[in-house]
């Protein structure tokens, strides 16, 4: 029933938990609620979800269609039959590791595209410290969310970002001074992991990362990407 599905706001300026809900079991009154919540949460947590890759894929699905994950470090695409899986882990078998580990508007910025969302660089591309010669794309540093309406920032913590037109010491300053605000632990919100955790977050207007795994705790994490335009 929609009426047992419950958002509770972390009392950041984003995140929520989303509790009394099954993702594996979700009608189309409740995948609206997550997906409203979703919008102006930003990021969502369902604890204590037990979901096969079968079940994460067609949860992720909802929300439009799939990226493949990139090759990791180790050789490896994807969970086999499922290309739309990326593993982030550090649990290593028989010798060999499972996963991977202001306003400005009117400017562009290039995204680097010499690496791919696994931070590996690509094939056939070469890497260099320049930003101004590195390939890539260049989109609005500053854009409008298609459903919620509200601005972002279109900018990820990468190597070579650059933004367009500006002498190079220019754009690594603004830059840096974007990146400061951003980053801000008032504009940052932490989650500490639970088995059975699902996160989601929208990337085209939250950044994320993750602090070093503690070599002692055994963690695997499978990840799905929606496209988006």
């Amino acid at each position: 029933m929609l009426s047992s599905l419950t958002v509770i706001a972390s009392g950041s300026v984003l995140g929520a938990k989303v509790v009394g809900v099954n993702l594996r079991e979700l009608d189309e009154r409740l995948f609206l609620a997550i997906h409203e919540a979703w919008l102006e949460h930003q990021v969502l947590v369902f604890p204590d979800q037990c979901l096969l890759d079968e079940d994460l894929i067609a949860f992720s699905r909802r929300f439009g269609p799939l990226d493949h994950a990139p090759v990791q470090e180790n050789g490896q695409r994807f969970v086999k039959g499922h290309p739309e899986i990326y593993v982030v882990s550090n649990v290593i078998e028989n010798g060999v590791a499972i996963g991977s580990l202001g306003y400005v508007a009117g400017f562009k910025v290039k995204h680097d595209g010499t690496y791919n969302s696994g931070g590996y660089v690509r094939a056939d591309a070469t890497p260099t410290d320049d930003p101004r010669t590195a390939p890539g794309a260049f989109h609005p540093l500053v854009g409008i969310h298609p459903q919620s309406g509200r601005r972002f920032l279109y900018l990820g913590r990468r190597r070579n970002a650059y933004i367009e037109g500006l002498p190079l010491d220019q754009s690594e300053a603004l830059l840096n001074e974007i990146w400061s605000y951003a980053t801000a632990d008032s504009l940052t919100w932490y989650h500490h992991w639970s088995v059975g955790d699902l996160v989601i977050w929208d990337n085209r207007c939250t950044m994320h990362r993750r602090n070093a795994f503690d070599s002692k705790s055994r963690r695997v994490m499978h990840r799905t990407q929606i496209k988006g335009r």
